[in-house]
């Protein structure tokens, strides 16, 4: 950590060198020359103690200045430990050997050296913070070993600056071989992601006007991950409603282009679905997979011939609370028959109803209270009401439309799956919630460090930012897979709060800083962790191995030795 005070270079006692690495300077203090026998002279050993401010006078100073010149007084408070006395280690461990075993780090290493470490690092505070708005990278950073280089915590404006230098061509190098290799037949999904919170699971409807110019904080994302273990493959950053044919013809395109996958399934289930979408993907040979809700236009008329035939028994469950059941129909007219599947979430319809009557009751009240005044122009649950006006437009009268609340009743926990190839419901169910394990990483109100919020009109900030999301997602999605194959018993539908306990549980192994300065673990591991850790592939042996790296690591940041000498790149490999 550097601090925001100055101080002049040429009142520090002792030899200062400087040492420009990138387009920082820093300051170096020489301690004193060790003799090295190999090179048969005096080899001088220097501590970076700052770096060099806009007056190249002086220099910004760190904790180790701190350290050298305990008698320095200066109107900067306190200095801040860097990094916390007790590290969650664990995490750390899980993802560095599934980036390891998966290629990603040198995959990553081969296109964005040297900002693979920070970028490996907002990616790990991505899945730890899943269900969080807000991502703090320096509280992750004081509390966790890194991947950065020497374990170096980055000050905000050093995170946004790093995600802005990320181009399109580096994040192009690395789909491609994050791709290569991959069995081409395999089928893949393609998934829309909204940035927006307007559309919903489900929100869904056919329209002839599929596409809606919209501002540049309105841009989202096609996601392509396999359907066999779910790993994210590709995206790509659109803008719009939803992708039309044209916009689909353009990222069959760039799917293609990395690996020539063939056997693309298209996931529908928000916004405005042209007819001619769904022709363009029955010309081209492929597939879709169409999700409603039953309270959505799309479903009106499926609703009607299905809601007789569900039959709550146990022929039709599919999963606990869960019954669904097959019929073919046409979605417009010129459409051929599509697999209209109907399901029914007895828990959910309880919860649904009761949140739905409470919202009526409360608007109803509020509606009487409007008596003698006009009615605004748009409110909510106004399709539920028949108003009373005097010729003035003043509200006389409020009653409820019996028989439209009557119908959204019956839709309470009632949704709809469309399949253009044929398979049952249980099928239809399961492909479908395979895209459940991207939705919550693919939007533009989580927010990174709070400088680069202010810089999202950049399109070189966006792409930075879900190109991290994205790391965070394959990382997330492995974690999962690993899981579920070592306790294949476990239902796959249930994949996402098994990964988030696991994380909790990996965040309860700690290190911590021991009189010598050194970390190391604090206690043994539950049953559950080391559980956890073979469904990774590491036993206690290489646990143990990796906190003594840390710790080394560690102490090595902690003095700031610089040696002269090459990058070491075994880290990455």
């Amino acid at each position: 950590m550097y601090y925001d005070v100055s101080v002049d270079i040429s009142s520090i006692p002792g030899k200062t060198v400087l040492l420009k690495k990138k387009d920082v300077t820093y300051v170096q203090l020489e301690l004193g020359r060790v003799y090295n026998p190999k090179k048969k002279y005096n080899v001088p050993t220097r501590k970076i103690i700052g770096k060099l401010a806009d007056n190249p006078a002086f220099m910004h100073p760190n904790d180790t200045f701190f350290t050298q010149f305990p008698d320095y007084t200066s109107d900067s408070p306190d200095a801040e430990p860097v990094r916390s006395s007790v590290l969650q280690a664990g995490l750390f461990l899980a993802i560095r050997k599934i980036a390891i075993q998966d290629g990603i780090l040198k995959k990553l290493h081969g296109q964005l050296w040297p900002d693979t470490g920070l970028l490996m690092d907002l990616a790990a505070c991505q899945v730890l913070n899943e269900a969080s708005d807000r991502i703090c990278y320096n509280g992750y950073a004081y509390k966790h070993p890194l991947f950065a280089d020497r374990m170096q915590v980055f000050s905000d404006e050093a995170v946004s600056l790093s995600l802005q230098d990320i181009s399109k061509q580096e994040i192009a190098g690395f789909l491609k071989s994050w791709n290569a290799g991959r069995d081409p037949k395999q089928r893949i999904l393609v998934a829309f992601n909204y940035a927006g919170k307007t559309h919903k699971a489900g929100d869904i409807s056919l329209s002839e006007k599929s596409r809606q110019d919209t501002e540049f904080e309105f841009f989202n994302t096609a996601l392509a991950y396999s359907q066999a273990d779910k790993t994210p493959l590709f995206y790509k950053i659109y803008s719009g409603s939803i992708a039309d044919a044209r916009e689909l013809d353009g990222l069959c395109s760039s799917i293609q282009a990395i690996s020539r996958y063939k056997n693309i399934c298209f996931v529908l289930d928000r916004g405005d679905i042209a007819p001619g979408m769904l022709r363009y993907i029955d010309e081209k040979g492929f597939s879709f997979i169409l999700m409603a809700k039953g309270c959505s236009p799309i479903a009106a008329s499926a609703l009607q011939s299905c809601s007789t035939l569900l039959k709550k028994d146990k022929d039709s469950l599919i999963a606990p609370n869960l019954y669904g059941m097959t019929v073919t129909q046409k979605l417009y007219d010129g459409d051929k028959e599509r697999y209209v599947h109907m399901y029914c979430n007895t828990a959910e319809a309880d919860m649904e109803r009761m949140e739905f009557e409470a919202g009526l009751d409360h608007m109803s009240e509020l509606m009487r209270g409007l008596a003698g005044y006009a009615v605004p122009a748009s409110y909510p649950y106004a399709e539920y009401f028949a108003l009373s006006c005097d010729s003035s437009g003043k509200l006389i009268r409020v009653a409820k439309k019996e028989e439209a609340v009557r119908k959204r009743l019956e839709r309470c926990g009632v949704f709809f799956i469309i399949t253009s190839e044929k398979m049952t419901a249980a099928d239809a169910y399961y492909a479908y919630k395979g895209r459940d394990l991207s939705e919550n990483y693919f939007r533009t109100d989580k927010a990174l460090p709070e400088p680069e919020r202010a810089d999202y009109s950049s399109d070189k900030a966006l792409a930075g930012q879900f190109f991290t999301e994205f790391i965070a997602l394959i990382i997330k999605s492995r974690l999962w897979y690993l899981l579920q194959k070592r306790h294949p018993k476990q239902e796959l539908t249930e994949c996402s709060p098994d990964v988030m306990e696991a994380v909790q549980q990996l965040e309860r192994i700690e290190m911590v800083r021991r009189n010598d300065g050194r970390y190391a673990l604090d206690s043994a591991l539950t049953k559950t962790q080391k559980e956890i850790l073979l469904s990774l592939g590491m036993t206690m042996e290489d646990v143990r191995a990796e906190a003594d790296r840390i710790s080394a690591l560690l102490s090595e940041a902690a003095t700031e030795i610089y040696n002269i000498a090459e990058e070491d790149e075994a880290f990455w490999m």
